[in-house]
Formats: C-alpha cells, structure tokens, sequence
C-alpha cells in the first residue's frame, strides 16, 4: 500500500462527503424512527425461495423480507425499513487507514463492509489497495449514496459493489446456491463492522458462515471473548481484529 496515496485520498474523500454525509446521517435517523413509530413489524420473511435483484443493487431475498406494512395511511417515509439496527456513523479516514494496516488488506483480498454507510470504506480500499470490495447496507439511502460515491471514483461494480440486504436473515437465504450474493460472500476474507451492538450482536450467524475470511475488524463496538477469537488491536483508534468468529 502506498502510504501517502492513501491518507491524501481518504482525508479528501473525508472532506469532500463531510456535508452530504452530515446529511445522511440525519436523513438516516429520521427514516429509522419513523419506522419504529409508523411501521407494522409484525410482518416478516415468509418465503424465503425466491430471491431477485431489483434495479442495480437492491436484493429482496422473499416477498416480505424489506417491507413494511404502514399503520397510518395519512403517513410514510419512502426510506423507512425496519430492522434498521445501527444508525449510520461514518469511519474516520485515520480509522480507516490504521484499519488497513492492522489486518495488512492487500490487493489479493475481498473486503465485505456491513453497514457501509456512504460507502467510504470500499472506496478508499478498493482505490488505494486495489482489493475487490463489497458493501451491504439494509438503507436504500446509504446504498444510492454508496454508489454514487463509487462512480464519482470512477470504480466499476467489479471493483466495488453495493447492495441493499439485510445482513441479519438467516444466512442459509444468503448463501444458497441460487442466491445472487453466494459467490461473492464465498470469496469474502476481510471483514469491517462499524455497528451498533444491535446491529452487532446479529451478525454472527453470517460471519460464521464466511468459508475465507482471515480477519474480521470491528470498530468502536466489539465481540466478547464468548464469540470470537481475538488476534490484535489498536488502541488509538479503538479498533480490534478477530481471526474467527465462534458463537451466533
């Protein structure tokens, strides 16, 4: 990795998405609690042997997998989407960077970001590295920010991707042999979690299920010692890396 390219990309992408992300992050909130306050949950994954991709990105793994059925006629957010489990906080370009250097991401390796937010850790990653990367975000404003990001960067999707899913089903869904994602999760052998506990404490079903993966990072919020084997950290950055995750 060359240093230098690195830190003058990330610390200008920072700045340069600092406004809309600002922007973002509100937006996010605002459809995360209207879904708690206008949505029914009751409603949930019912058959889960069909799956498509809607448009470029979005994945709908069952007919009722993403939706929502609205409990006021007179009301709805077009963003809402329950099981919205971790608000989005973008990862800091110094993160970023020691992240990289802490697991040593190199160009051979798949990075799969969950809760990509605006898409920031791909970008840098798959610029800078020149690593395939991969996001996932359940938001489908974080997933049309993402790759808007992405072009501007001028990344193609083989480079970096985007998909709007809920990392959080049962990971037999995602990774049957007709889903869209299973070759993509198979090469997957780095893993970043910047995510709330809710959101956290959901994904170690999946992670489990990841046959490549060398090094999961988590920012800010870890795994205990219960779910997960712990190689490293940086305690400057407060961030850990795990050589496998053991538990759900």
């Amino acid at each position: 990795m060359n240093s230098k390219a690195a830190v003058s990309l990330a610390t200008c992408l920072e700045s340069k998405l600092q406004c809309r992300s600002e922007r973002l992050e509100e937006l996010h909130m605002e459809a995360a609690i209207d879904a708690e306050l206008t949505l029914d949950h009751s409603t949930g994954i019912t058959n889960t042997d069909s799956n498509s991709i809607n448009g470029d990105n979005e994945l709908d793994f069952s007919n009722e997998s993403l939706k929502t059925k609205p409990i006021f006629d007179d009301y709805t957010n077009p963003n809402s989407i329950k099981n919205c489990l971790s608000p989005f906080v973008p990862s800091a370009s110094e993160c970023l960077l020691s992240f990289f250097s802490l697991v040593k991401l190199n160009e051979n390796d798949v990075l799969l970001d969950i809760g990509s937010g605006d898409g920031r850790v791909c970008v840098v990653a798959a610029k800078t590295i020149g690593c395939r990367t991969v996001g996932l975000d359940i938001s489908p404003l974080c997933i049309d920010m993402a790759t808007t990001v992405a072009r501007e960067s001028d990344l193609t999707d083989e480079c970096c991707k985007f998909y709007k899913v809920d990392a959080t089903i049962d990971p037999d869904v995602l990774l049957k042999d007709t889903s869209p994602l299973k070759q993509m999760l198979d090469s997957v052998t780095v893993v970043y979690l910047f995510a709330f506990p809710t959101l956290l404490s959901k994904l170690g079903p999946l992670l489990k299920r990841l046959k490549h993966v060398r090094a999961v990072a988590t920012l800010t919020y870890h795994f205990d010692k219960q779910h997960a084997i712990f190689e490293k950290k940086d305690e400057v950055h407060d961030i850990q890396v795990y050589s496998k995750i053991i538990t759900s």
